[in-house]
């Protein structure tokens, strides 16, 4: 392709590849409802089969990578084979993990003669920024934002790094504090004060997390009621540079999205009660417009960049908590298209399909000229 990677996609007509890391890839079979994966499959599934769908309804042409028994199992799908019809699906070699490197090669190779490729994965081990990075070092025009942003953004250690320069965020601790006291005096006595949400003397009482520094969702991560019982657990672990320790906030769990040059949200987050997973949202919620802009402009530029004054291209989803004294508090940053993006679309139609591409929404369609009564949705009721 000989893209210019610097320009604005406008116009209808563009040709467009959308790869999602579990049914693009051929490490994961649909094995039925009963599969290891297929939670996640489904979740992937609903975010490529929405964003096509969306992009094909603005006159656009796509074409996706698909895992052949997805593509069997789809076409006796109604919701899903309708979609299908409307794109060109190209089937994908099939094998145990396969390398970046092999997936970032299949997709190039499919994603030739398109404009663009849109790129759904996770960040776990690396896979999202170094399936793109593998992408545009062949020439392909990924729409992202650039390497050194993914790279940051992926890192939990490094988006704290950066945040912590200049907004109030979680206190994280990366390095291996095997010992109760001093987990107690390296981040309690810190974040008793800034970050508690109940007036309480005890700096227990909200618990830690444990999280992997690169990975997606809730994947791994563990909630531990004391500093004891996370000093016992990290005396068990191995590669604990691999992790990050940070206070539990008690208050709201929420998320928007930087689509193009548009803010989008913010939605109430739901969790499964039982796994942890994140099941869908609830919104939009009441804020303040121009709060939540200036807030996620702050966010966005303190993750560095390699090049400055690069169009806003891509999406990126930004998860934040409302504590219970209203303090809005980051917690991690996706460059990449996240569930959220299943309840945003019904508020804003197909055309936010067009945001990451760089086209602004709509004129009339922002939040305070809709109909924006507040509903709830969810990533297992999506039909296409």
């Amino acid at each position: 392709m000989s893209i210019d990677p610097h320009r604005d996609l406008y116009g209808t007509g563009l040709r467009i590849a959308v790869f999602e890391y579990l049914c693009s890839s051929g490490a994961y079979q649909d094995s039925g409802p009963s599969g290891p994966y297929a939670e996640l499959i489904n979740e992937g599934a609903a975010m490529l089969l929405a964003l096509c769908d969306d992009l094909a309804g603005c006159q656009q042409t796509v074409c996706i990578a698909l895992e052949p028994t997805l593509q069997a199992a789809w076409e006796h799908q109604a919701h899903r084979r309708s979609i299908l019809k409307k794109i060109k699906t190209h089937g994908i070699t099939n094998g145990p993990d396969p390398s970046i490197q092999r997936v970032a090669q299949q997709w190039t190779t499919i994603a030739q003669g398109c404009d663009c490729a849109i790129v759904i994965a996770p960040e776990l081990d690396g896979l999202l920024a170094g399936i793109i990075q593998a992408m545009r070092k062949e020439g392909c025009h990924v729409i992202a934002p650039d390497d050194l942003f993914i790279q940051s953004a992926s890192d939990k250690w490094e988006t704290y790094r950066h945040w912590s320069r200049q907004i109030q965020s979680p206190e994280s601790v990366q390095e291996p504090f095997l010992d109760c006291a001093l987990i107690e005096t390296k981040l309690a006595s810190h974040w008793l004060d800034a970050y508690k949400c109940h007036t309480t003397t005890d700096p227990e009482s909200d618990g830690w997390v444990l999280k992997r520094r690169l990975t997606a969702g809730g994947t791994d991560m563990k909630r531990f009621g004391s500093s004891r019982c996370l000093a016992d657990h990290l005396g068990n672990m191995q590669e604990l540079d691999r992790w990050i320790v940070q206070p539990w906030i008690a208050g709201k769990p929420c998320s928007f999205a930087i689509a193009g040059r548009d803010v989008i949200g913010p939605f109430e987050q739901i969790f499964d009660a039982h796994s942890g997973n994140y099941i869908g949202g609830y919104g939009p919620l009441e804020c303040n417009q121009e709060k939540l802009f200036a807030f996620a402009k702050k966010l966005a530029q303190a993750i560095p960049r390699s090049v400055s004054g690069e169009p806003s291209q891509g999406w990126v989803g930004i998860d934040f908590v409302i504590s219970s004294s209203g303090r809005w508090l980051p917690l991690e940053i996706n460059a990449r298209l996240t569930s959220s993006y299943l309840g945003y679309r019904r508020i804003y139609g197909p055309q936010l399909a067009l945001t990451l591409l760089g086209q602004p929404l709509p004129s009339g369609s922002k939040p305070s000229m809709l109909n924006s009564q507040a509903f709830r949705f969810s990533v297992n009721e999506f039909h296409g």
